[in-house]
Parts: C-alpha cells; structure tokens; sequence
C-alpha cells in the first residue's frame, strides 16, 4: 500500500473500518512524517471543538439596519432625481417646440378655434352616421342570437372579471407583503 493513502485515511480516521484503523496503527510505528500529520490533524480538529465562535460587537445589528436604510434612502433620493431630471428636460423639449410655434398660434387663434369647432362639429356627425348604421344591424343580430347565448356571455363575462379582480387583489396583497418588509 502506497504512502498516500495512509495520509488520506489520516484526514478520514473517523470513517474507518477495524483492517483499516490497524494498518495505519502498524504504518504510524514506522513513519515519522504521518506521526506529524496525525498529531497537526488532532490539534486543528482540537481548535474548531474548542473554540467558541466569536460574536458581533453590541450594535452590529442595529448599525447593519441604519446602514442599510441609509442605502435604501439614497436609492430613492437617485431614483427620484433621475425622475426629475427626465421629466425637466421632457417639459424644457416640449416648452422649446411649441414656444417656436406660440407666436403664429397667437395670429392664428381664431382661426385654430374655428377649425377645432368645426372637426368637433364633424366628429359628432360622424358618430351620429354610424350609430344609424349600426342600430338596424344590431337590433337585427338581437333577434338571431338564441337567448342561451346572452347567458353563456354573462357566464364567460362574469369569469373574466373574477378573474380580473382576483389578480388586483392578489396584487395588493404582494404590495403590502413587499412593503411590510421594506418598513421592518
């Protein structure tokens, strides 16, 4: 038997068998070098069972929170200032290309006014056509969809929102769970 397994069972001597415990007994009698290892072995294993683990100084755990609230509230303080300086310079881009345009709008006023009323005017016109368009269609597609059909819609309508509403709900219970852990 070679000299390396002999230091592997050294590293292992709590695992092995009565034939294996003997031999490296017999090797241990003749070989200086794995004496060492053993005794090394016995001290380092006598050094992680003897000593206690050493514990945080007092106010460890309370300087760990302030710091990370610390973390969190500069995040925010960045987040927000990004938020901030995009919406300025979105506002700075809108202002600068519509003030180009302000004074031939100022001339023009009455005549934007009139234009605006006038499409209004249209719009409701057009809504009008297509609602006398659509009334004969609809009261006539009434008349050929069997009534089990108006009751499988609310059926298939009614899932939908309790579906809907179930996903909101459980939405804002993760939000408050994602908030009460935030806080704490």
């Amino acid at each position: 038997m070679n000299h390396q397994s002999f230091e592997r069972w050294i590293y292992q001597e709590a695992n092995l068998d009565k034939d294996q415990t003997n031999k490296l007994e017999e090797h241990l009698k003749t070989c200086q070098a794995c004496r060492e290892l053993r005794q090394n072995m016995k001290e380092v294993s006598h050094l992680f069972t003897s000593s206690s683990l050493p514990s945080p100084q007092p106010g460890f755990t309370e300087r760990w929170k302030d710091r990370l609230k610390e973390r969190e509230k500069k995040q925010r303080v960045k987040f927000t200032g990004i938020t901030l300086g995009i919406i300025i310079a979105s506002t700075f881009l809108l202002i600068s290309s519509v003030g180009g345009q302000l004074p031939s709008i100022m001339d023009s006023l009455p005549q934007v006014l009139f234009h605006s009323v006038t499409q209004f005017v249209n719009w409701l016109f057009f809504i009008n056509q297509v609602t006398r368009i659509l009334e004969p269609i609809i009261q006539v597609g009434i008349k050929l969809i069997p009534p089990a059909w108006y009751f499988v819609f609310a059926i298939g309508f009614s899932g939908v929102l309790i579906a809907w509403l179930f996903s909101i709900s459980e939405s804002l219970v993760f939000i408050r769970r994602y908030s009460d852990e935030k806080t704490q």
